[in-house]
């Protein structure tokens, strides 16, 4: 599945949702710097639900391809999160944060088009369905 998305950006994300099981909403509210490292492991500082603030361990793979992201990150962006739209905003320079209905277009486009209403029906349906497609991929 990985594969079958158009930009690194956007296989990085496919690829983060399915090595952290994060869900879709913490994803899309990870800010640069992203990376938190502790005692030579890193983890990412995620807002979850009920606003509580956790460190999600992140594999050294992930870790490397999140950090050059970051470094050729759009500088035009009107947000400090780690990941924006493709397209500029509307009415306004730079690109504003990706939004949770913008992961769920790029997993289903990504992914077969007959399994997208299981990603409509729960909030966890776009990792476990972008797990199920890397792992069989493997």
């Amino acid at each position: 599945m990985e594969t079958a998305a158009p930009t690194e950006g956007d296989k990085l994300i496919i690829r983060i949702l399915a090595d952290t099981g994060m869900r879709v909403g913490e994803l899309c509210g990870l800010r640069v710097p992203a990376v938190v490292r502790s005692d030579r492991r890193a983890y990412l500082k995620v807002r979850g639900k009920g606003a509580q603030e956790r460190l999600v361990p992140a594999p050294p793979a992930v870790v490397r391809r999140i950090e050059r992201y970051e470094r050729h990150r759009p500088t035009d962006a009107t947000s400090d999160r780690l990941f924006v739209a493709l397209r500029r905003a509307r009415n306004r320079t730079g690109h504003d944060a990706l939004t949770e209905s913008g992961v769920l277009q790029l997993v289903h486009s990504a992914a077969e088009p007959r399994r997208f209403g299981e990603i409509r029906k729960r909030p966890t349906a776009a990792r476990d369905l972008t797990r199920e497609y890397i792992c069989s991929d493997s």
